[in-house]
């Protein structure tokens, strides 16, 4: 009992967490998101009902009443996730069936998940060593990247090469460069004014959207072009897969701590396959809430490092105009500086001219 109070205290502190860090955006915002605001703590409501029903009533209540709270929960998360602000255009039916989606697909999917690896790894057979879990599970991983990049993306999307004028400075940044430089063309997806690195090694890519490339002017587009070498110059996205190897370990950890021990009986729950599941879910979320701050904070200083890479190279000014056209055609939302550390994955425009224009003065 001692250990599910104590795992109920740290969900229910993740989630006051992001309550109170979005209602520090709702008070800056001054828009009309108090009512998604509204619908969000609902759910953290509902959510907690039903963790604490699972956790401190599972002993007292028959099996057949916990799967009715749990339906009435879940038509309970679909409703109210379907009210929210952001589905308001669409007819109250559409709006309930997005809501079921946001409110159970995505948990579902790690429920499947979780299963399917417990599934694999445990149930069919002798547990494997926890190394060689790890490596097949990383290097599955790097499979699924590489399809994903190679062969998925490019048929969904189209690049050309992009051709601009280079002139000595730029070509300092890397001397490959002008043949890394490619036009996203797409149909099927709106994309925004955006520019992306991907890739490794002699295949690293700068993906320019055409939506950039007919808002930027010439000098701006190469800023945002410095602004990716500095990416591919300190090896961001090798950092980046870094990370995703630390999650999928944590997560073989979780899996492997969870099958093989007690750790769900200690917690009053029968022992039971679908207890072992509950326990991982439980604590993929905990996991996951910490992991994606460590993401956030890393991400907020690959993009100032890129951007002083693009500073040392005498593009500051024009990565602050690029920037500066950019939150003038697609305004960067707004977040309290608290909520937008923990929270969003880019530091602010305005924080990023503003350092980018003291990069300018004292060079």
């Amino acid at each position: 009992m001692a250990i599910s109070i104590i795992i109920f205290m740290i969900i229910a502190a993740i989630m006051m967490l992001d309550a109170m860090l979005e209602s520090l955006d709702v008070k800056i915002q001054q828009t009309s998101t108090k009512a998604d605001y509204v619908s969000n703590q609902f759910s953290r409501i509902i959510w907690l009902t039903l963790l604490g029903i699972v956790l401190f009533g599972l002993k007292h209540l028959a099996i057949e009443n916990i799967v009715l709270i749990a339906i009435v929960g879940i038509f309970g998360l679909s409703i109210n996730a379907g009210l929210a602000q952001k589905y308001k255009h669409y007819p109250i039916p559409t709006r309930i069936f997005r809501g079921f989606m946001r409110a159970v697909f995505k948990p579902a999917l790690s429920v499947f998940f979780a299963a399917l690896i417990i599934a694999i790894l445990f149930e069919m057979g002798e547990p494997l060593q926890f190394v060689h879990v790890g490596f097949t599970v990383f290097f599955g991983v790097v499979i699924v990247y590489v399809l994903l990049m190679e062969i998925a993306l490019p048929g969904l999307v189209k690049t050309v090469p992009y051709t601009m004028p280079f002139d000595s400075t730029l070509k300092t940044l890397d001397e490959n460069l002008s043949k890394r430089l490619y036009l996203v063309r797409t149909k099927r997806v709106r994309l925004p004014i955006n520019a992306l690195f991907e890739g490794f090694f002699n295949r690293a890519k700068v993906l320019l959207s055409s939506a950039l490339l007919s808002r930027l002017r010439a000098h701006e587009i190469k800023g945002v072009v410095a602004h990716e070498a500095g990416h591919r110059k300190y090896g961001h996205l090798w950092v980046r897969f870094g990370l995703i190897a630390l999650v999928i370990t944590v997560y073989m950890i979780i899996v492997a701590t969870v099958y093989n021990s007690s750790l769900h009986t200690r917690m009053g729950l029968p022992d039971a396959f679908l207890s072992r599941l509950f326990t991982m879910i439980v604590l993929f979320y905990i996991a996951e809430s910490f992991l994606m701050i460590v993401f956030y904070r890393l991400s907020h200083h690959q993009e100032y490092a890129a951007d002083r890479f693009a500073a040392s190279h005498g593009f500051a000014g024009a990565l602050a105009d690029a920037l500066e056209t950019i939150d003038r055609y697609q305004p960067d939302p707004v977040h309290h500086p608290l909520s937008r550390k923990l929270r969003v994955s880019h530091p602010s425009s305005e924080d990023r001219i503003a350092r980018l224009r003291s990069m300018e003065v004292s060079r």
